[in-house]
């Protein structure tokens, strides 16, 4: 057996000699068996097949899909308690009457809090979130992916205790939604890289959609308890709904606690016999198996390349940060270019505008509709949410990623225009004395049914196609050496356009002389954002389904976005011939040499392949 090392025309800048990748093992005869097409960096010699995976990776991806939970929860249950009597009586002082159903003192208008306050008590959780998921990506490389998980699911706790606490104490509430905040940042981000890194290629995709699954069930959780709680008439109103995380924060810290760490964080640190441990847990299978040594072989060979290519280039913690956007756009194998398509993706998910309605439904839905219609339609709203995302898990896997964008982008546009539409039949206000009914609520000129027939197409197509795709993609678009970071970037940058949205909306849509008072037209303004999802989608995202995470950064190098999805279908094996042995060869455009076959799976001279 002879080996054929590779030495590319165009080598990566800062790297020296030939890859760890750059090699094609053949047999020693003279007629060649036929090897597929080697790129020019990555250069894989052929799929590697992956060992099957079995109930245990069941058990592992399920237990992370649930971490999904209490970022839903956390996320929709402040809608419901700023629609909850009780709990705007304890920061408004304004006395409610149970039985009639309105505030006692009948010449109050508007019983609710300010926007601002609104605002503060939504937007800090962002907040948060933000900060937790960029921080997280510094931890995630030097604890692993597990740590960040279960400190977050400490900070959590922490934080809903604060906000108990806080009973007429608006302050701390706010500062205890900051703290959840930073739980759930370094949840949400580390779970979506645990998932995409320890999931099979096959695999990946509706695990992620499991994980948005997750999400749409915590949303409903917190509307339904929501809905049952509302009408107490004691502290009980808001304690139930908020001591429900507690529950969720304590399963998901001890089942990750139990999980074994991404066998690709163990071969990113060199320890490559507790990658095989690892990876042997999660599939089930003899430590000795080929198809385990296979897969670690190839993780191997690409966290090895790109050491090599960015030896000498990472110095100092601020300036490793900056590695994430090295290149140009315009480069297909710029780390600029990923980067872009990550925090893209997630900004583009937020300006659908689909928090809008999670965030503020309940409050929106008051100012048109009555309290009990309110509550219920919010109800009906996450349901829709949760079967669209039961059928995404059909969706990615056979459709992929970017035609689920486009689609998706395309849906939201039509449905949020018309719903714009509707705006304009009815005008901006969402309260007044004209067309009021008997109960002081505001009568649209439209069908009511008609308003929540298109939110809940919106909400469908979203979690059909933008709400798992998004978390896929930033899960699938790094390479091995950005990943952390990457993710936790594109997560921040998610909640940057949640706080951001979180904050502005209660002002754009609200009630009264000093906001917008915009109503259904902000659906103009979120349908134009969809629009620029759409060609965003377009220009820059490719098609990474059914690809392991190895293989993508080769696709992405060597065919652009509109391209992607044909590229399987282009790596066909194709006859080579060899010269006599020692002599020169140029293979598919690469120049090769035959050497004598050396171990290349040994570890480096002096370095243990065990972690302490």
């Amino acid at each position: 057996m002879r080996r054929f090392n590779h030495h590319p025309t165009r080598r990566p800048r800062g790297s020296t000699g030939p890859s760890p990748l750059s090699s094609v093992s053949v047999p020693d005869s003279p007629h060649l068996a036929p090897v597929p097409s080697i790129a020019p960096s990555y250069g894989f010699r052929e799929r590697t097949a992956e060992a099957a995976a079995g109930w245990r990776t069941v058990i592992i991806l399920a237990t992370a899909a649930f971490g999904g939970l209490c970022f839903g929860y956390q996320t929709a249950v402040m809608s419901g308690l700023l629609g909850t009597p009780y709990f705007v009586q304890l920061y408004t002082h304004v006395q409610y009457n149970y039985t009639a159903k309105l505030p006692t003192d009948l010449d109050t208008t508007g019983f609710g809090l300010p926007p601002t306050t609104k605002a503060l008590m939504t937007a800090t959780l962002a907040a948060g979130v933000m900060i937790g998921a960029l921080l997280s990506g510094d931890f995630a490389d030097y604890r692993g992916r597990r740590d960040p998980i279960i400190w977050g699911c400490v900070l959590l706790c922490v934080g809903n205790a604060m906000q108990m606490a806080a009973e007429h104490g608006q302050s701390l509430f706010i500062i205890g939604r900051l703290v959840s905040g930073l739980g759930i940042g370094g949840i949400s981000a580390v779970l979506i890289l645990y998932i995409s890194e320890v999931a099979p290629r096959e695999w990946r995709g509706f695990s992620v959609a499991g994980y948005q699954l997750s999400i749409s069930v915590g949303i409903c959780l917190a509307n339904a308890i929501v809905t049952k709680t509302e009408m107490m008439d004691n502290q009980l109103a808001y304690y139930i709904p908020i001591s429900v995380l507690f529950s969720f924060a304590t399963f998901l810290g001890c089942g990750v606690y139990y999980m074994p760490e991404s066998p690709r964080w163990y071969i990113k640190q060199g320890f490559r016999d507790n990658a095989v441990a690892a990876l042997t847990k999660i599939r089930g299978h003899d430590a000795n198996s080929q198809l385990i040594m296979g897969e670690i072989d190839e993780m191997q060979r690409v966290c090895d390349y790109e050491q090599d290519m960015m030896a000498g280039r990472t110095v100092g913690f601020w300036r490793s940060w900056t590695v994430c956007f090295h290149g140009s756009i315009g480069d297909r194998t710029s780390n600029v270019r990923r980067t872009i398509i990550g925090i893209g993706v997630q900004m583009m998910q937020q300006l659908t505008g689909v928090n809008f309605v999670f965030y503020f439904g309940t409050t929106f839905f008051q100012q048109i509709g009555g309290v009990p219609m309110a509550f219920h339609m919010t109800l009906i709203v996450s349901g829709v949410n949760i079967a669209a995302t039961l059928l995404s898990f059909v969706a990615v896997s056979r459709l992929g990623r970017r035609k689920l964008l486009l689609w998706g982008a395309a849906g939201m546009c039509v449905s949020q225009f018309t719903l714009g539409m509707l705006g304009i039949l009815g005008g901006k206000r969402t309260t007044g004395t004209e067309n009021d009914n008997e109960d002081g609520k505001a009568t649209p000129p439209y069908p009511m049914s008609l308003m929540l027939t298109l939110i809940n197409l919106t909400i469908f197509i979203f979690a059909l196609t933008w709400g798992p795709v998004a978390w896929i993609v930033i899960g699938e678009c790094f390479p091995l050496h950005l990943r952390a970071r990457g993710v936790g970037l594109s997560a921040a940058t998610n909640w940057f356009f949640n706080f951001s949205l979180a904050m502005a909306t209660p002002h754009l849509v609200g009630p009264g002389s000093n906001t917008a008072n915009l109503g259904l037209l902000i659906f103009f303004v979120l349908g134009s954002f969809c629009i620029l999802a759409f060609a965003f989608s377009y220009c820059l995202v490719p098609e990474m389904h059914n690809l392991s995470l190895e293989e993508i950064p080769q696709m992405m190098e060597e065919v652009s976005s509109r391209k992607s999805a044909g590229w399987k279908d282009m790596r066909i094996k194709r006859p080579v011939t060899a010269a006599a042995a020692g002599v020169d060869e140029v293979l598919y455009g690469v120049h090769v040499t035959t050497i004598e076959l050396e171990d290349v799976s040994a570890p480096p001279q002096g370095r243990s392949t065990q972690h302490p």
